[in-house]
């Protein structure tokens, strides 16, 4: 018997890859659950991937029409095709959606972080901030933006600030319309780890104090284990940790 028959109500609870094992495979009965959204944020629902890796969007009336309103579950590996070829489905930071989107993104898939609760975070959401180039080219001025974003740094993936409220700010800074963090454990690793728990809940300094905060990345296996060497290799640098 699938061991989560009761969520899939509509189905029979011995069903097998939604009885399309051409299309689909299930190695041991869990459903899949990576990260689909629309083009206004939304999240639209999951491929065959599991909550980790890549972050697609897609159009929604497309998502509807594979997935028959949601009822199947698509292949990863046929969704990265269409992100990298169809003008239909995207990865996170080629998608050129607006800064509110990309706040509704970064928003879902940051309060997924196991461990930690984000009853503190100002607004309930992720705030964001683009970067454009000013008349001589040059990318020092703020565009579109949403929520009551920081100022990060040009140069700076994201930003903590503390209210007086005890409330936490995080603010994430976008480079020409584009997203820098892509996937589900970069996500949580600089906003749900770094920012929000070790500047935030734990009070974290900046300075000398801010490699307390990579540590925190670096421990956190869970989402450590899945960023890429180069991901991987400037925490550890930053944490102090050869």
């Amino acid at each position: 018997m699938d061991p989560l028959a009761s969520i899939f109500a509509a189905w029979s609870p011995y069903f097998y890859t939604f009885n399309n094992p051409i299309l689909f495979t299930d190695s041991d009965g869990r459903a899949p659950e990576s990260p689909i959204f629309g083009r206004d944020g939304e999240f639209l629902g999951v491929d065959s991937e599991g909550y980790t890796g890549d972050v697609i969007v897609m159009d929604v009336d497309k998502y509807n029409m594979l997935t028959n309103n949601g009822e199947t579950t698509l292949d990863h590996g046929q969704v990265m095709k269409w992100a990298e070829f169809s003008p239909h489905a995207q990865t996170l930071e080629k998608s050129g959606i607006s800064a509110e989107a990309v706040s509704n993104v970064l928003t879902h898939v940051t309060k997924q972080t196991d461990g930690v609760n984000f009853n503190r975070l100002e607004g309930g959401i992720i705030n964001t901030i683009d970067t454009q180039n000013d008349d001589e080219g040059l990318s020092q001025i703020n565009g579109d933006r949403f929520g009551n974003p920081t100022n990060p740094p040009i140069n700076a993936t994201a930003m903590e600030v503390t209210n007086p409220d005890g409330s936490i700010n995080v603010t994430t800074r976008m480079l020409f319309g584009q997203s820098p963090m892509n996937t589900v454990e970069l996500i949580q690793s600089t906003l749900g780890i770094h920012e929000y728990k070790g500047h935030g809940l734990l009070n974290i300094g900046g300075g000398a104090d801010e490699k307390r905060a990579y540590r925190l990345e670096y421990n956190n296996k869970a989402t450590f284990n899945k960023l890429t060497l180069r991901q991987q290799n400037l925490i550890k640098q930053n944490a102090g940790i050869k």
